[in-house]
């Protein structure tokens, strides 16, 4: 009997300096926070301290109280507010000194500390949602490149997927919150805004292909319809000098046709686009305007066009090219865009913005034309414009 309860005595023994050895291990390792404290709470005119019960005080320690948590300096006084242990930041209540933890608000700036009170920097997934918070500590909201990628967090620092509209523009995410986006290319076809086309009013507008023909470097494009959408006189009077500031022309493109074709969200993609306009028969600058919608001059037609060289130009052809061919759509044909005989009846001659006092140019077959067309007559309208898509 008296076997049994020695060698009892020896396991409680033996488990009891286990825990010891254990308890001094992690202590060593700096992990100054398994201490619960017994002692008292002074206060002298610098601030609080902690009296232990053989006569020292805390400092530059952690000491766990009632269940919370506080940090002394190195001269034995409570911290409060920010403060920083190793290379981890932690925050410590202004009024009782107690370290906090999960989301806090400081100065109007979100911030997030984990269960040990270490504030949070890049993603975090909290709750089963993702927030992002910066080198500082602060919760991101709006938008934020990161990775060469894209992302948007909502008002409350939630980062979004899937297809969400912000400030009146479509976007769509994938399912890690990136942004999709198209790598647009010149030549290729897009489909932006809804004109009238199939001239049958009763199923609606149809959506309009664009031709890509330039790209810059914060991922704008060029467009030009791929198809002549309206008839319209270049100016509905005759003046003696036509320009393009001035034009009746210019200002259906940049209302009634930019309201008809394009949605609020559509319209906050489209770009403001200086432009200055030539006279065609001076080579004088006659205007600069900023404009939404327009009509491309000679100098665009000659970058964007590819030369047909087998012809010989002229004053009054100045440019040739067969990819100057376009169609109009029914809609622009009933409206007077009528295609030429020349070219089987199947494409019809369309506007440049580019004048010379009377006369309108235009694309007429593959070639540009200057042949005392008047700026009053009606032609096929092509419109041009600068978006930044995503």
């Amino acid at each position: 009997m008296m076997r049994t309860i020695q060698k009892r005595f020896h396991k409680r023994l033996f488990a009891l300096f286990t825990l010891f050895i254990l308890a001094a291990s992690l202590l060593s390792t700096g992990n100054s926070k398994l201490e619960a404290a017994t002692g008292t709470w002074k206060k002298n005119a610098v601030g609080y301290w902690f009296s232990y019960s053989d006569g020292s005080y805390a400092k530059n320690t952690w000491l766990q109280w009632n269940k919370k948590w506080y940090h002394f300096n190195a001269n034995g006084y409570m911290q409060t507010g920010w403060i920083k242990v190793g290379t981890k930041w932690y925050y410590l209540e202004k009024q009782t000194g107690a370290m906090r933890t999960g989301w806090i608000q400081v100065s109007g700036k979100w911030y997030f500390l984990n269960t040990n009170g270490v504030m949070q920097v890049g993603w975090k997934q909290i709750t089963g949602k993702w927030y992002y918070f910066d080198g500082s500590g602060i919760m991101q909201t709006g938008w934020k490149q990161l990775g060469g990628k894209w992302y948007y967090m909502d008002s409350t620092g939630c980062m979004v997927t899937g297809t969400r509209t912000i400030g009146g523009v479509q976007y769509t995410f994938d399912n890690n919150g990136a942004l999709i986006t198209t790598d647009y290319k010149v030549g290729d076809t897009i489909k932006f805004g809804h004109y009238e086309q199939d001239n049958n009013t009763s199923n609606g507008k149809e959506a309009i292909d664009w031709t890509i023909l330039a790209k810059a470097s914060d991922g704008s494009i060029l467009i030009l319809s791929k198809y002549a959408l309206d008839c319209q006189p270049f100016n509905k009077t005759l003046e003696i000098n036509n320009d393009w500031e001035h034009c009746s022309l210019r200002g259906w493109l940049n209302s009634s046709f930019y309201n008809a074709a394009f949605s609020a969200s559509e319209q906050k993609k489209i770009q403001s686009t200086k432009l200055s306009t030539k006279n065609y028969a001076s080579d004088t600058t006659t205007c600069t305007t900023t404009d939404q919608v327009f009509l491309l001059d000679l100098q665009q037609v000659k970058k964007y066009f590819p030369a047909d060289t087998t012809e010989e130009t002229s004053f009054n052809r100045p440019f040739y090219s067969k990819s100057l061919y376009c169609e109009p759509t029914k809609y622009a044909r009933a409206r007077g865009a009528i295609p030429e005989w020349a070219a089987g009846e199947k494409y019809c001659q369309w506007m440049i913005r580019t004048v010379a006092s009377y006369d309108a140019l235009f694309a007429k077959d593959n070639a540009i034309w200057y042949d005392e067309n008047t700026v009053t007559t009606p032609e096929a309208v092509r419109p041009a414009l600068w978006i930044k898509p995503n």
